[in-house]
């Protein structure tokens, strides 16, 4: 199988089924959104299917975490794509080594209904979905490629079951694509793949999307103050992504800078509540403002207002957000984790700092807020990773 030059669809080219929770539907647009973007792109020049397995159990559709999935349809069409949305049986915080069990053997139906539009199976999550796809493949006598996102995806901060399992099938791909030279390390080191079915491809952003706009209307479209300087953060509220660690960095800098700063949280997640709590405990209630989720087209709206882009996470892939920031000219303040030093020029494009560490994360922050930056020249650097780029070199190792 091949890609003619010039990226047209031939007789050749791979029929491909994408399988993965983690992508967009009704109640969750932008959930693994970053899945969607590059499958948007792939479809240019290959027939794509996508299948995103909805988790099911009685009355789980009611809890905060997976509200509104029962209404989910069994199908849509989503930039032209074609996603179905099988159910399968989930025990919640329980049992989760057999996840795997009940996603293959309630997914196969689909798979098995499907299988004469594919030649290969390409996963987008470790565990359940890399897996199953794995044994999908065996089943059928198709070709398998799983894309490694971050370090949950292959349960590597885990003591479990389910890691052991992870371990077992990954040995087993002979085509993995990893987001970080990271994550490729872990892979080979610790579990004991081959380094060469592993390949490091960065992730990209659509530059049509994330192009900026100027400060003061960005900020009048959002209804912000024009006065003063912005911190800003769009992250999934949750653990790793410490934004504990930022507040805390960030009431040092209220300390220093009074009300010249402000600090604003774009995103959801299970730590909200307690992370809001945490911002009344530290008195940061008039200068932090957790916006929420926000639909993706509106990002770089935040992105243009804001003066400072921050990712204080422990562990990352490559986050799409950092590249994102850069494309909309933002200057940078991240901990050195996943790919971030492999995309962010420091210096040039921002300011790195070690995990875990609030007092360099807010030196960093004033450094950043108070340095003169060439805004073009990030901007430049952020519009060399596109979904387009990405994509080439996928297909080049998926039609390999």
């Amino acid at each position: 199988m091949r890609i003619e030059p010039g990226g047209n669809t031939t007789a050749t080219s791979p029929r491909i089924l994408v399988l993965s929770h983690m992508y967009p539907n009704p109640t969750r647009p932008v959930n693994g959104i970053f899945v969607h973007e590059l499958v948007k792109v792939l479809s240019r020049d290959c027939s794509i299917v996508v299948v995103s397995p909805i988790p099911a159990f009685p009355l789980l559709d009611r809890t905060a975490k997976y509200k509104g999935t029962g209404a989910i349809p069994r199908r849509m069409v989503m930039d032209g794509i074609s996603i179905y949305y099988p159910r399968f049986f989930f025990i919640p915080k329980f049992l989760k080594f057999t996840d795997w069990i009940f996603y293959f053997v309630f997914v196969l139906p689909q798979i098995i209904g499907l299988r004469k539009d594919f030649d290969l199976i390409y996963s987008h999550w470790g565990y359940p979905d890399g897996l199953a796809a794995w044994l999908f493949a065996r089943l059928l006598g198709k070709k398998v490629a799983l894309h490694v996102h971050g370090n949950e995806s292959i349960c590597f901060f885990e003591r479990s079951i389910r890691k052991i399992l992870v371990k077992w099938f990954l040995r087993r791909i002979d085509c993995i694509i990893a987001v970080s030279s990271d994550l490729k390390t872990k892979m080979v080191r610790y579990y004991g793949v081959n380094e060469e079915s592993v390949s490091v491809i960065l992730n990209g952003i659509d530059t049509e999307i994330f192009s900026p706009l100027p400060q003061e209307l960005a900020r009048k479209r959002l209804g912000l103050p024009q006065n003063g300087k912005i911190v800003l953060t769009v992250a999934r509220l949750s653990a790793e992504k410490r934004i504990d660690l930022l507040l805390e960095a960030f009431s040092k800098i209220a300390e220093r800078r009074g009300n010249e700063v402000s600090l604003y949280v774009v995103g959801d997640g299970p730590e909200r509540r307690k992370l809001q709590e945490l911002s009344s405990v530290k008195s940061l209630d008039k200068k932090v403002t957790f916006v929420g989720a926000v639909p993706h087209e509106i990002v770089p709206v935040w992105l243009s207002a804001a003066d400072v882009f921050c990712l204080s996470s422990d562990w990352e892939g490559c986050p799409v957000s950092i590249i994102e920031a850069m494309g909309c000219k933002l200057p940078v303040v991240s901990t050195r984790v996943g790919a971030v030093p492999d995309l962010v020029h420091e210096g040039i494009c921002g300011l790195l700092v070690p995990p875990g560490r609030p007092d360099k994360l807010a030196d960093a922050l004033v450094d950043a807020l108070c340095r003169s930056w060439d805004h073009e020249a990030i901007g430049e650097l952020g519009r060399t990773y596109t979904w387009e780029k990405t994509a080439r070199k996928v297909m080049d190792k998926l039609a390999g």
